[in-house]
């Protein structure tokens, strides 16, 4: 799915939520997407599509995922750029220069924890979740098979 549908997806999940109508603001904050300034990313070898999911179209700062995205405290850290917080936890997330995202756990001495190969496998995620309580995340993203210490399958339990 092209960033435009992924984004159009969403937004239909969301517009099919029972939220009640005197919650508006619930339905406002999952219907924000979150992005960065282009000029975050340009070292980075990112695809067109993460370029345009992360600079423009935008993605969905919590919902489902865990992870907290803040662009306003993006910042480059040796080979990889720090692009928010897992939520339970607190632990820095980030953006690799291959486009793969991890984070660092605190409570396991900064160890690397996968959590996609890119931008856009995480966006399928959300909508996997959006549809199904246990989706299939290693039929989204093979990265996943060569990462079993990851944010979504672990004896941890990273699990948003």
């Amino acid at each position: 799915m092209k960033p435009v549908e992924l984004r159009k997806t969403y937004l239909e999940h969301i517009s099919r939520m029972d939220i009640p109508d005197d919650f508006p603001e619930i339905r406002e904050e999952l219907e924000e997407l979150i992005v960065f300034e282009n000029g975050v990313f340009a070292s980075f070898s990112l695809s067109n599509d993460d370029k345009e999911i992360l600079c423009e179209i935008g993605i969905p700062q919590e919902y489902q995922t865990g992870i907290v995205f803040e662009p306003d405290r993006a910042q480059i850290i040796e080979d990889k750029i720090r692009i928010g917080t897992s939520a339970n936890g607190g632990d820095d997330v980030f953006l690799k220069r291959d486009g793969s995202i991890l984070l660092l756990n605190h409570d396991y001495f900064m160890e690397e924890v996968f959590i996609a190969s890119n931008i856009s496998c995480l966006f399928h995620f959300i909508i996997a979740f959006m549809e199904n309580e246990s989706p299939d995340l290693y039929g989204i993203d093979q990265g996943l098979r060569s990462n079993e210490n990851n944010y979504w399958y672990t004896d941890r339990k990273y699990q948003p």
